[in-house]
């Protein structure tokens, strides 16, 4: 699943090694490499709070691996990024066991929650080794209080500290009052990494595409300005030929510039309030202090709208329709400023505990 072939990461860190300083290597997991950017602005984050200290590793490829078994190069230290990749892939689970590195940091990374993938058929690991393999791990933290709660749940016996995702490192302060344009942005998206589809509440992408584009036909027609933000190319595709498919394409903008977490959060401040699909869609939109309609079109999407306080505005894919979708985006027009900066200040805490995890961290492992 996590990339780890590219000879030019490897030779990028190879590099940096030669001027690395006090910092120390590390070997970064995360699902980098494909252009998606929620992924990409994850890896931003961490390897931002983390410059002074450590320098990553994104591939482990080839070359790596072969200075590794040489003796040339030897990793102290194994990081698990964000993404919501505990007790979701048995690749991951071996990962972190390695015996090779000493040392293994969990930042604000999600866990899958089994409710939703019990009946999807993968490798995810088993359970006790996974909690064997948590129990010894140097410093454990997640991206949420669901996410916390289900690690209690199966019997962690180590401390779990709730720090955010770490995309919430480039939240913005805040620009107040924001001037009410009826300006409206929404992402959707595939949900089966382009090889198998359904993967979401309901189990019925179209279902729940047809039902959105019901949903912006209601919105346009009240007066919004619509523009749509991908976060991959497939996800580009996919709204482009909806678009398409239902004669919207003249009427409909979509914002093409995805590729760069800042420039999209640029984009975000733009609109008044934002309906996503995809988890880093609206954590991205929370950066830029638009309030955001998390449509969950699975569990990790709820996990972070709780850990802002923001449930009441969750709402499921198999459960949206136009009238709720209408209703939330009217709630939180209305109640615009009071929500901005209710969330502004949950979201700046959570940028404070990623800065202190940080320095924890740092501290911990150049001892």
């Amino acid at each position: 699943m996590l990339k780890g072939n590219n000879i030019y990461k490897d030779l990028r860190f190879i590099s940096l090694l030669l001027a690395k300083g006090e910092r120390k290597e590390a070997s970064y997991l995360g699902y980098v490499g494909y252009g998606n950017l929620g992924d990409e602005a994850l890896k931003e984050a961490v390897f931002e709070l983390f410059k002074d200290t450590i320098i990553f590793s994104e591939s482990r490829g080839f070359l790596i691996r072969h200075l590794e078994q040489i003796g040339l190069l030897r990793f102290k230290l194994l990081f698990l990024g964000g993404g919501t990749l505990i007790l979701r892939s048995e690749k991951v689970l071996k990962d972190i066991s390695d015996k090779s590195i000493p040392q293994k940091i969990i930042f604000g990374t999600g866990v899958a929650n089994h409710i939703f993938w019990k009946d999807v058929p993968g490798k995810y690991g088993d359970m006790k080794e996974w909690m064997n393999t948590l129990n010894n791990v140097d410093f454990l933290s997640v991206r949420g209080p669901i996410s916390k709660q289900i690690l209690m749940d199966k019997g962690i016996n180590k401390s779990v500290h709730v720090i955010g995702d770490p995309v919430l490192y480039f939240i913005r302060d805040i620009k107040s009052p924001k001037p009410k344009l009826k300006n409206l942005g929404v992402n959707i998206g595939a949900t089966g990494g382009g090889q198998t589809k359904d993967l979401m509440w309901g189990r019925n992408d179209d279902h729940f595409f047809s039902k959105f584009i019901d949903f912006i036909r209601t919105m346009s027609g009240d007066g919004w300005q619509i523009e749509f933000v991908p976060v991959n190319k497939n996800d580009e595709i996919l709204t482009d030929n909806l678009l398409i498919k239902n004669g919207l394409q003249k009427n409909i903008k979509v914002f093409r510039d995805y590729t760069s977490t800042q420039k999209t959060i640029d984009h975000m401040e733009g609109f008044d309030v934002f309906v996503g699909q995809k988890l880093h869609a609206t954590v991205l939109s929370y950066c830029a202090n638009t309030p955001a309609v998390m449509v969950e079109y699975r569990p990790k999407c709820r996990d972070f709208m709780a850990s802002i306080d923001m449930e009441r505005f969750n709402v499921r894919t198999d459960e949206f329709n136009v009238a709720i979708g209408k209703k939330l985006v009217e709630e939180m027009y209305r109640d615009l400023e009071l929500i901005r900066v209710k969330t502004n200040k949950i979201c700046l805490d959570y940028k404070i505990k990623l800065i202190e995890a940080a320095l924890k961290v740092g501290k911990f492992i150049n001892q």
